[in-house]
């Protein structure tokens, strides 16, 4: 039943990766968890299933579903002004080949979740370093707008799709409207409900310290080495970065993904709207799933037509997790390996799972 899964799993392994773990839920039941490899180069401390991970741009969908619970108690709207919340960005300008012009759209809220703000994903730009400078590395998250809105758009609001930091805004937003930090609004609206104990936002060194070793794929040997576990779209100490900087378990995620599929987190109409297409042709040269049959919804890759089912996304180490909600699936596949050859492998990998249960 589950060849093709363990298929891709033994090429994940084949193509280098040290250790990956991967589940599988059917109607709230576990029906395949599938945990390879060695922690170690050595091969001497063999992957338990416990492990914590980076799991990086995974983070956006518990993001996204802490902005939607915002929505529902009537705290913000999608189609609201993002400057309303932060003047920062009332008048943008934006960068194109023939020069920089000042913007005719405003960024929304909607805009945000659907990566259609122009924001792009430039970590060491200028306003970027400043920001590190200024804030003698903290990078308070709250403090994000003031430096982002430095920089140009690099195409009009609700132009195009354009993956950048558009979630990170979204976690100030929350910091923004509720008056708490966005680690701790997630943590008492998510994580407790839920039973995530092992899982956060913050990159303090004790929690650092227990993850699990994490490799760069190093393209002149065709082998992963063993590299910081550092993420470095967690911009300083006190930076809690809603794009990419949730640190969790294959348990916790799972925790988390049923929890949304059975409308625990947000109601089912909520998730419809979730995972509701917001981009058009004008994206398919930006949107690399999109002649895949892939759209994309408020923070997930969502189905474009009907022959698709399952959304989700992914993560820059590796990661990739995905929700069938017409078969009941929740699944999640994890390792930790930065720019691992396996992308053509995970391209298809909600259509192979949900193939199961036809």
């Amino acid at each position: 039943m589950f060849s093709k899964i363990d298929e891709f799993i033994d090429g994940v392994l084949k193509s280098g990766v040290p250790f990956c773990d991967m589940a599988i839920y059917h109607k709230g039941k576990e029906v395949y968890r599938r945990t390879e490899g060695d922690l170690d180069v050595e091969g001497l401390v063999t992957a338990r299933g416990d492990e914590m991970y980076n799991v990086y741009s995974a983070s956006k969908l518990i993001t996204c579903t802490a902005a939607l619970m915002l929505c529902e108690r009537g705290v913000i709207s999608l189609d609201d002004k993002l400057a309303k919340y932060m003047p920062e960005f009332e008048k943008m300008t934006v960068k194109c080949d023939t020069g920089i012009y000042e913007a005719k759209n405003s960024i929304t809220v909607r805009h945000l979740f659907s990566m259609t703000s122009g924001i792009p994903y430039d970590v060491y730009s200028p306003s970027l370093k400043r920001y590190r400078r200024e804030t003698d590395g903290r990078c308070p998250t709250r403090l994000l707008p003031k430096y982002l809105a430095l920089e140009p758009l690099v195409c009009e609001p609700g132009e195009r799709w354009e993956y950048g930091l558009s979630h990170d805004l979204l976690a100030a937003l929350i910091e923004i409207v509720t008056g708490e930090k966005f680690g701790e609004f997630v943590r008492k609206n998510i994580f407790m409900p839920l039973g995530m104990e092992s899982t956060t936002f913050s990159h303090d060194e004790d929690t650092v310290g227990k993850l699990a070793p994490q490799y760069n794929y190093n393209q002149k040997l065709s082998a992963p080495v063993p590299c910081a576990k550092r993420n470095i779209y967690n911009f300083g100490s006190e930076y809690e970065a809603g794009g990419a900087g949730c640190i969790t378990t294959l348990d916790d995620y799972m925790r988390f993904l049923e929890g949304l599929r059975l409308g625990g987190l947000i109601s089912l109409d909520t998730l419809d709207l979730m995972a509701k297409n917001q981009i058009d042709e004008s994206s398919r040269d930006s949107f690399w799933l999109y002649d895949m049959g892939y759209g994309y919804g408020l923070g997930v890759r969502c189905p474009r037509d009907s022959s698709i089912s399952d959304f989700g996304w992914g993560g820059a180490a590796g990661a990739f997790f995905m929700i069938d909600r017409e078969k009941e699936i929740s699944a999640i596949f994890l390792q930790h390996v930065l720019s691992a050859p396996i992308e053509p492998y995970k391209s298809n990998l909600g259509s192979v799972i949900s193939d199961i249960f036809d």
